[in-house]
């Protein structure tokens, strides 16, 4: 089983992070659904009908923010629920940046129930210093926390490791997690390229963390990696969530605004069909 199909929504960005994995390869994709719709919606049926009994769930993400285009969201989750209502998993990939409650409402009609905030720290200054948010953007990454969790989503935070977390022991990083922005899920991953913003730590604090027993090995999940329980949180250590390394089989199945699937993020060559 293949752990996800990933979902890419074609949409721009209003932040400027510097660890963007999307700006540092030139993979470029035409967006069919703007050029011909029909013709769109009948390859992305053909594709999820060829996924639907190979992963686990689906991801929702984009080259940006998706929320930007809610619009596509809303079509691709259409085409899902009728061709693939079996993936009842569906999560949302998201900075957060500008995700109200009236789209927080939309994303749950749609059918999607988890949603994932990417963060590159925790705390409310230096994420946006880091990921550089426009100052016209109400950002308040606990009080969406909340949000998200009144209107009833599952809240899983995957966040980016950069140098922030250098100065920040394993037990801090814990605490403010569990006390302050209480997720039902955790994703710690490993930078990939921009090794001038990446933890220097990030080895040592996975290993610490998977050392201590407090912290119990619950399940292996579809793409590879271990879940752990710490303070009620399912916990995962990402190391290649780009796939940069050579695998044996793919861990995820990429829907691109092509309209075709493919299984790395870097390379058109990975294209199934």
């Amino acid at each position: 089983m293949i752990g996800s199909l990933q979902v890419t929504v074609p949409a721009g960005c209003m932040n400027d992070c510097g660890f963007c994995v999307y700006r540092q390869h030139a993979t470029k994709f035409r967006t069919l659904w703007r050029r011909d719709h029909d013709l769109w919606q009948r390859e992305v049926e053909r594709r999820l009908r060829y996924a639907a009994d190979r992963v686990a769930s689906v991801m929702v993400t984009s080259h940006g923010e998706p929320t930007l285009n809610m619009t596509y969201i809303r079509d691709i989750m259409e085409l899902i629920n009728k061709v693939t209502p079996r993936l009842a998993h569906v999560e949302l990939q998201t900075s957060g940046v500008g995700l109200t409650d009236e789209k927080l409402d939309l994303l749950y009609d749609y059918g999607i129930r988890v949603i994932s905030l990417s963060l590159p720290a925790l705390e409310k200054d230096a994420i946006i210093k880091i990921m550089r948010i426009p100052d016209r953007y109400q950002y308040d990454p606990i009080a969406l926390c909340e949000s998200i969790r009144t209107n009833g989503f599952t809240l899983r935070l995957s966040i980016a490791m950069t140098n922030w977390f250098d100065d920040r022991s394993l037990e801090y990083i814990l605490n403010e997690l569990s006390a302050k922005w209480k997720p039902d899920q955790v994703s710690f991953k490993k930078i990939y390229g921009a090794n001038h913003m990446a933890s220097g730590k990030y080895a040592d604090l996975a290993k610490e963390f998977k050392s201590d027993k407090r912290h119990k090995k619950l399940e292996l999940l579809a793409l590879g990696l271990w879940k752990y329980d710490a303070f009620g949180m399912g916990v995962v250590w990402n190391d290649d969530c780009m796939v940069s390394e050579e695998q044996e089989d793919p861990r995820y199945l990429i829907l691109q605004p092509d309209a075709k699937l493919y299984t790395r993020w870097d390379t058109k060559a990975s294209v199934i069909f």
